[in-house]
């Protein structure tokens, strides 16, 4: 699973959190992905 995915199901958990959220160690499958998490998260 993809770290945007991963923040994305942790919100529909816990909707009154933030959506995207960064932590040490994530990883991203490409370069294009950990732009939209970067976009998501600013």
């Amino acid at each position: 699973m993809s770290a945007l995915e991963v923040s994305i199901r942790k919100y529909a958990e816990q909707p009154d959190k933030s959506v995207v959220r960064p932590e040490l160690g994530l990883s991203f499958d490409s370069s294009g992905e950990a732009y939209d998490f970067y976009n998501l998260y600013s």
